[in-house]
Parts: structure tokens; C-alpha cells; sequence
């Protein structure tokens, strides 16, 4: 109803005048134009999978032919993707024709980029011209993301800690008091004002306070976290679009367990990072692994549901001479009992791999429930971007000793007041550690002890910034 009821009217000289209907759709603004536009684009969508159906748009084909990409929409932003000749090109132009005659939306095509892979110059710019758009270039950028680019290199971070330091320069961090800049370093990942005018390891600083430090977190070990992830979506979403190019690129585990990923590409260094902490023993590739219900999802051979790694990688020989090697586990144990379809004769060697692997399947039970997936880095089975980035602060920060012990009576500011002070015998220390102990061995009562303990960490905090203060005063003179 808003689309034909819609009125407005317009002020002349401060009085409004008649209103009149609105003839041309949603005013820009209106909450309902996100979903119309979503459901037109749809029918752009419907129209280019015609068009592949028909042949008219090969799109790209991956791995064996089981996954073909031919376009991605993202909000109004679209990407679409065909073999590099001039005959898709204009069947492309056509669909857009036909989506302009039927929704009324013209496309810009100058406003079109051609982008060629494993193409010439020459070749982008005369396909560019019978299109009428513009060439693109091999490098370009694409909803803030980089792409095409070799991001090992450290000159292509540029564009993001210039974000970071516009961030810093607008909150005026050389104004903030240690809790705000606290602050701000959790909010962009790092500060260089802390990082650049403090005396302490920045590795004390990311490590957690029970650990002695200031809770800022490591981008590291989100990073990791967020790359583990990635893995547990790939086998507990495996009919997703990105999935399903994983696959059918580097096999149905992602070539996590294989040799089969190689170059510079963001997923072959995805697989190196999870390889690279399995060898670190900071997250095993054993964490993560199919939780045994009926057995009808889970790939006998192929999936890692029992041991160190799938049966294909430690029983390499017996898997090449099973019958179906993309066989089941619900194939195999019938009625509690296993059953075996070999190509040809064992041999003495594989009859003793062929006992070795019976011994560790004698436990296996299925049962009437569904297979599942289990990570077993959180207590619920259920991956946890905490609780795997936790696991590595642990391994990867210091623990500081002695640690630092924080009330919650003290603020952050802990300088700025201190509580009422009291009378107490206390001796002369020569460290810090020697308070340490001496306090943890004091038989006090709780609220004197906090009391005590606040103005100590307070005293000693004043004389740590005095040093820092008069230490950087010294080297600028």
C-alpha cells in the first residue's frame, strides 16, 4: 500500500503547498526499499541461472565439475564469473537487457569493470570495449578487501594501519588516562601510543590479569581462533557455496590432512597455519573429529572419526585395495559386524595392517542417533571462538611472576585515589617479591589486607610512572 498511497508536499516560500502522489516508488530512505531491491535482484538472479542452464553462461567450473560458480551477489554489488570469450559476454549484456525490461532498473554498464585472469592487457581492453565498460586491473579492491594481492608482503598492510592511525589520532591518545587508552587498544587492536612510550613487553601487556598482565588480547591468537573456525565450518557446513569450492578444489577435509595444497593462496595458508599448530601441539589437528552416531554420514575410509587422522592416511595401502573407497561407516559395520569387499588378496603385509586396524576399531558401537562433530577444545563438543583463543593465551603469552593481583576495589586509574590508610608493623622490603610473600603469609584480616594491599600497588604504580617519566626526560635531554 505504501507504494501507491505514498504523498508529499512541498514548502514554498515557508507554506506547504497541495500534496501530490509519488510516482516514481520508495522515497530514498524508506526502511522498505532494502527489501524490494533484495527481491527484485532476485530476479536477476533467476535469470542468469537460466541463462547457465541453457549455455548461454558456461560460469566457472571447479574441481571435477561438481560446483559451478557464475555469480555473487553482495547488497547491490554483483560479480559474475564465465569462461574469457566474447560470445558469454554478450549473453551476459542480454540478461541485463531483459532484467531492464522487466524490472524497469537500468544497469550502468560503464560503470562495469572486465577483469581477466591468466589474460594480457591487450586482451582486458578489447573485451572492455566490446562491452562497453572499463578494464580493470588485476589488483583491485572489492568490499574493503584487497584482492589479488600477495598480503605476506608487508607493504600491502599499508591501507589498514593507516585506518588504525586515523582511529588513534582522532581519539587524541596522548589525553586519555591509562584506562582509556586501555580502551582504545581493545577497540583497534593495538596502540601505538602505549606501544611506543611504555618500557613493558607487549607480550605482558596482551596476557590476561591473572596471568600479570593487562587483558588487551593478542591478534594472533584470534587470529588462529578465527582461522580453526574456519575449519569447523567447513565439515559441520558442507553444502555452503564456500565450502563446496574448498572441496571440490582440495578434497572433502580441505587438504588439512594431505599434501594436495600448495602455492600462495588464501586457503593453502590457512592449511599451513592449522598444520603449523598441530606441530606446535597448540591445537591438534585431532580436535576436531566426527562424533560417531548411525554411521551413515561418516566416510569410513576419508573422515577422521577415530585416532590420530583419518584411516585413509595411517591404512593408506588397505584403503587403495577396498572395493568403494568413499564407502561409509554404516556400510561397513552391519548388525555389529564388520564387513569387507577387497579388490584383490591381502598379502602377509597388508594382513598385519589389516589386524592392527581391527584392534583399534573393536570398541566402535552405532548406534540410533544422528553422526555429529565434536571439538574437543570446549566442554560442550560445540566449537567456541573463546574457548579455542583462550587455549592459545595460554600457550602462547607469558605468565608474569610474580603476577599482578587486582581487586576490585582498586580502579584502573589506581593513582588518581587512594583509600584511607591504616597502622600497620610492616617491614623493610628489598623487592617486590619479597612483599609478595611477606603479605601472602600475613595473618590479616580480609578488608585489612585489601586496604593494605591497595595503597602498596598504589604507592608502587606512582613510583613506576615517576621512573618511566624521569628515564624518558633523560634520554630526550
Amino acid at each position: 500500500m505504501c507504494l501507491k498511497s505514498s504523498r508529499s508536499s512541498v514548502l514554498v516560500n515557508g507554506s506547504p503547498s497541495y500534496e501530490f502522489p509519488i510516482k516514481r516508488g520508495l522515497r530514498q530512505g524508506d526502511p522498505l526499499s532494502p527489501f524490494l531491491f533484495i527481491i527484485v535482484m532476485e530476479g536477476l538472479n533467476i535469470l542468469l541461472k537460466n541463462a547457465i542452464e541453457a549455455n548461454l553462461i558456461r560460469g566457472t567450473v571447479l574441481g571435477n565439475g561438481e560446483v559451478n560458480i557464475s555469480h555473487l551477489f553482495y547488497a547491490d554489488d554483483v560479480i559474475i564469473t564465465t569462461d574469457w570469450n566474447i560470445s558469454d559476454m554478450e549473453n551476459i549484456l542480454r540478461v541485463f537487457h531483459i532484467f531492464f525490461a522487466a524490472s524497469g532498473l537500468k544497469l550502468n554498464v560503464a560503470k562495469f569493470e572486465v577483469h581477466g585472469v591468466s589474460t594480457s592487457v591487450e586482451e582486458v581492453d578489447f573485451m572492455a570495449r566490446c562491452a562497453g565498460c572499463r578494464p580493470g586491473n588485476s589488483l583491485f579492491s572489492y568490499l574493503g578487501l584487497l584482492v589479488g594481492r600477495n598480503m605476506n608482503s608487508i607493504k600491502n598492510w599499508d591501507i589498514l594501519i593507516e585506518r588504525f592511525k586515523k582511529r588513534l589520532s582522532s581519539w587524541k591518545v596522548n589525553l586519555l588516562s591509562i584506562g582509556g587508552r586501555l580502551t582504545l587498544v581493545k577497540s583497534v587492536f593495538g596502540s601505538l601510543g602505549i606501544l611506543m612510550r611504555s618500557e613493558i613487553k607487549w607480550s605482558n601487556v596482551m596476557s590476561s590479569m591473572v596471568k600479570g598482565g593487562l587483558n588487551v588480547g593478542s591478534i594472533k591468537a584470534l587470529n588462529i581462533a578465527l582461522i580453526q573456525k574456519w575449519r569447523w565450518r567447513l565439515h559441520v557446513c558442507p553444502n555452503s557455496l564456500w565450502s563446496s569450492v574448498v572441496s571440490a578444489i582440495h578434497g572433502t577435509d580441505g587438504g588439512v590432512f594431505g599434501s594436495n595444497v600448495n602455492g600462495s593462496s588464501t586457503w593453502s595458508n590457512v592449511v599451513k597455519l592449522i598444520k603449523e599448530m598441530d606441530k606446535k601441539d597448540i591445537i591438534p589437528l585431532n580436535s576436531l573429529r566426527r562424533r560417531v552416531g548411525n554411521g551413515i554420514s561418516i566416510k569410513f575410509w576419508k573422515d577422521h572419526w577415530i585416532g590420530e587422522g583419518p584411516l585413509f592416511s595411517r591404512y593408506n595401502r588397505l584403503a587403495h585395495l577396498d572395493s568403494n573407497i568413499d564407502c561409509t561407516l554404516a556400510d561397513k559395520l552391519v548388525n555389529g559386524s564388520w564387513v569387507w569387499s577387497w579388490l584383490r588378496e591381502l598379502g602377509s603385509r597388508n594382513e598385519t595392517l589389516f589386524s592392527s586396524m581391527l584392534a583399534e576399531l573393536a570398541s566402535v558401537q552405532l548406534s540410533n542417533i544422528e553422526d555429529s562433530w565434536s571439538w574437543s577444545l570446549a566442554s560442550d563438543g560445540c566449537f567456541s571462538i573463546h574457548d579455542t583463543r583462550a587455549k592459545v593465551y595460554n600457550l602462547i603469552l607469558p605468565s608474569l611472576s610474580p603476577s599482578t593481583r587486582w581487586y576490585k576495589i582498586i580502579p584502573r586509574k589506581v593513582w588518581s585515589k587512594v583509600r584511607r590508610w591504616i597502622d600497620c608493623n610492616m617491614p623493610v622490603f628489598n623487592s617486590w617479591s619479597d612483599w609478595m610473600l611477606w603479605f601472602e603469609h600475613w595473618s590479616g584480616s580480609e578488608e585489612v589486607k585489601t586496604k593494605i594491599y591497595t595503597i602498596v600497588a598504589a604507592c608502587i604504580w606512582l613510583l613506576w610512572r615517576y621512573r618511566n617519566g624521569y628515564r624518558e626526560k633523560c634520554n630526550v635531554s
